[in-house]
């Protein structure tokens, strides 16, 4: 495993060099029981990382933090391969179905368009009243979401950022934004402890999931668009029909569920947990398969954000000091239960 760290906060935490781009890795002892943890580095930002998401090559990632800089990475090497600067903090992320543009949901209220082959912003246009918590691409590129936290949904057309339409219903903020695989709906998480499945083509809210009893963080869609994963700050991970929107299943966590993802089979799911850690779910079972402890406990290393690599192997997440962890989930799901 490397661990890169310009902090040396703790005497077993390698110290190394950030020099340009190119971020140095020492090989150092595991430390008992974490053979899972594959890499942990810093990003350097000296702020909380707001979102993270790997590219659809599974062996780079994207990290936003609260210095507007997004930073594109080899995560394996820990090499930092492109620095953004944004000019404004981010709060969401969502990287195109091709790995060549990257959605930045603003603090601000707007959203940023980049086109990573060149590093260059395409287009910036100010979308809502208030931060953008949750943004997505449609799975053919061409057009955009976002949820704010002034209460609605929005969609865009891609590259232009023109508005297409508003989707009017959730009484509360609006956390997560997914495009089912089809590109016919679209899934929203909301403080109003409700999740909407929303028809793109007319606006409607098809299903209104109703369970949790709190703040709804997280949501999105699994097993091939069929079922919904969501969690939230009730600590509750729920299962749904995405067909009838009804509830399926509820696993009680042991922390506040900041994100929730899942593998397109639908047999596994992860959360990134506010009490520093990473679990995996088995969702055929409704039960919980390992949960991922991060090497340093406490409010600055609480995890903050995460997400699941394509092939379903790899979890990331970031916490509140700058650090990204990953974990290889193929152990776990191998053994037997």
């Amino acid at each position: 495993m490397f661990r890169v760290s310009t902090s040396g906060r703790q005497a077993w935490w390698v110290r190394c060099a950030l020099v340009g781009a190119l971020l140095a890795s020492l090989r150092c002892a595991r430390k008992a029981g974490d053979d899972s943890l594959a890499i942990v580095f810093s990003t350097g930002d000296r702020a909380h990382l707001a979102a993270i998401r790997f590219l659809p090559d599974g062996t780079h990632l994207v990290t936003a933090s609260g210095d507007h800089i997004l930073r594109v990475w080899d995560w394996a090497s820990a090499r930092q391969e492109q620095a953004l600067d944004n000019e404004t903090s981010v709060d969401s992320l969502a990287v195109g179905p091709e790995g060549h543009v990257l959605l930045a949901g603003g603090e601000d209220g707007t959203l940023s368009l980049w086109d990573l082959r060149t590093g260059s912003l395409m287009t910036r246009w100010h979308g809502h009243s208030g931060a953008v918590h949750g943004v997505d691409i449609s799975p053919d590129g061409l057009l955009a979401a976002s949820g704010s936290d002034d209460g609605t949904v929005k969609l865009w057309e891609l590259p232009s950022g023109k508005p297409l339409r508003v989707f009017v219903g959730h009484t509360a903020w609006v956390g997560q934004i997914r495009f089912s695989p089809d590109g016919e709906r679209l899934l929203s998480a909301s403080a109003d402890s409700t999740l909407r499945l929303w028809n793109v083509k007319t606006g409607v809210a098809e299903h209104v999931l109703e369970g949790h009893s709190t703040w709804v963080r997280s949501g999105v869609f699994i097993a091939g668009g069929n079922e919904i994963l969501s969690g939230g700050y009730d600590q509750d991970l729920r299962l749904w029909d995405a067909r009838t929107g009804d509830s399926l299943r509820a696993m009680h966590g042991a922390s506040i569920v900041y994100e929730v993802n899942g593998s397109q089979d639908g047999l596994w799911g992860i959360s990134i947990d506010r009490n520093s850690s990473l679990t995996l779910w088995d969702l055929t079972k409704g039960t919980r398969v390992h949960t991922y402890s991060t090497p340093w406990r406490g409010f600055r290393n609480s995890t903050s954000c995460g997400d699941l690599s394509p092939d379903g192997r790899w979890a990331v997440a970031g916490d509140w000091d700058d650090n990204v962890y990953v974990w290889d989930l193929r152990p776990e799901q191998a053994s037997p239960r």
